[in-house]
């Protein structure tokens, strides 16, 4: 637990490289050790120190000889590379990290042999173009032997989207050409897929998220060849993780609102407005531009079809817009607490209506405490009225009811039951505040 806690601080990113130092060689286990060092690489690549942590944990790797180091790590601890601000360093690093390619290629898996060089060639373009330019070429060529056609195309989007990254400079001669070849290949591929494979989800996810970081149209446009539209919104759903998967900057509302207009059901729908309000709700700096673009979405939230999961994604869109005012975001802020207080009555089952408006009490009290008190009023006023306000009483107490109905039924073949009997069976039914569960118990009775 203390390893857990360390890791977490180290993650943060705002501790100097001796500290982190420190923090990682005070966890004793390798596999504990290496996943922070990994983890801080790839979360922190843009961190002032990065490269010489970059370092530090290529050499950590090197000298845990139980440790494997194939491509998946290589991906992860090459991240800083290319933000590293000296030339000389960064070419020592390139230098020692393409000492492990041939290893890594032998070793995969294959697309984060990929994302590893894709680093290294993004680290050289400043420092040494052709260099960088034979890099690509080369990985081309590995990419162009691999067997499985799923992972080919994800490969070669994924190259096509870091090209995007590259210097776009007349210098850069091969860029256009490796774009042209990228779009090729994935083209007679997804093609080649829509023919002879069935299930499209597998077939089709791993091309369509890789394209959709930098090319979205062309990613919508493959997600119409998928063969089913439970597959198609499945897939959908994961390029809304993948455009949230990023700088808070960085993000593109528009994109992330084009996408969620082309899911079709509502399972899909409401995970995915789940998703993007899951990713910004504990957000402190989000750039206007974002947030307001954010609001359509945040508007949408209502739409979703649980009335718990929509008072929670309402609560959280609340908060975020309370922690960023504008006289447009309070608007919204006021309709979205109207919203929250109607799903909340939409609630039918008792005690987690009141577990619900106990929730929403605790959740908007930092923003708003006149409103957090407003809802614990009446969740309190609601425990007082019902008596039955936590799962295991009502759990119980329905369970009683059962085994009464059951009694019950032993009467009815012998006509011994009277109407006081039926009152009684009338008055502990209706003690459950929940219609829902009134009404299953009655059905129980009749079919018995």
């Amino acid at each position: 637990m203390q390893s857990l806690f360390s890791g977490l601080r180290t993650l943060s990113g705002n501790l100097s490289s001796a500290e982190i130092r420190s923090a990682v060689d005070a966890i004793p286990e390798a596999p504990g050790k290496m996943g922070i060092l990994r983890a801080w690489c790839a979360l922190n690549a843009d961190h002032p120190e990065a490269g010489c942590m970059a370092e530090y944990a290529l050499d950590t790797a090197l000298k845990t000889t139980a440790y494997t180091i194939e491509a998946s790590v290589l991906a992860d601890l090459s991240k800083p590379i290319p933000n590293v601000a000296d030339d000389q360093q960064r070419r020592s690093l390139i230098s020692k990290f393409d000492a492990l390619s041939r290893i890594a290629a032998n070793l995969g898996p294959s697309i984060k042999y990929v994302d590893f060089q894709l680093s290294l060639a993004l680290a050289e373009a400043p420092v040494h173009e052709f260099g960088c330019e034979e890099r690509l070429t080369a990985l081309l060529r590995y990419i162009n032997q691999m067997d499985d056609l799923p992972s080919k195309a994800e490969a070669f989007a994924t190259v096509l989207g870091a090209l995007a990254s590259f210097d776009n400079t007349p210098e850069f001669a091969a860029r256009l050409n490796l774009e042209k070849s990228c779009l090729s290949e994935i083209e007679t591929i997804v093609l080649r897929l829509s023919e002879t494979t069935a299930d499209h989800y597998l077939a089709f996810k791993g091309v369509i998220c890789a394209l959709s970081a930098r090319h979205l149209d062309k990613a919508l446009e493959y997600t119409r060849l998928v063969n089913t539209e439970v597959r198609r919104d499945e897939i959908l759903a994961d390029v809304i993780r993948t455009l949230i998967d990023r700088a808070t900057a960085e993000v593109k509302p528009f994109q992330l609102f084009q996408v969620l207009n082309q899911i079709k059901g509502r399972r899909w729908k409401d995970d995915a407005l789940e998703t993007i309000i899951e990713r910004f709700k504990d957000t402190r700096t989000i750039p206007g531009d974002v947030l307001d673009g954010l609001n359509p979405i945040i508007l949408d939230l209502n739409s979703i079809s649980d009335s718990i999961s929509a008072c929670e994604s309402l609560v959280s869109g609340f908060n975020l817009l309370a922690r960023n005012p504008s006289p447009t975001r309070d608007e919204t802020r006021a309709l979205l607490w109207s919203q929250i207080i109607g799903r909340w009555s939409h609630i039918d089952v008792g005690w987690r209506r009141i577990d619900v408006g106990f929730t929403i009490s605790n959740a908007v009290a930092g923003t708003c405490k006149e409103y957090a008190a407003l809802v614990f009023k009446q969740a309190e006023e609601l425990k007082e009225r019902w008596g039955i306000s936590a799962y295991e009483p009502a759990s119980a107490y329905v369970s009683c009811i059962r085994l009464v109905i059951r009694a019950f039924r032993g009467l009815l073949p012998k006509k011994l039951e009277t109407s006081t009997d039926i009152e009684k069976m009338v008055s502990m039914i209706d003690v459950l505040p929940s219609y829902g569960e009134r009404a299953i118990l009655w059905a129980d009775l009749c079919m018995r």
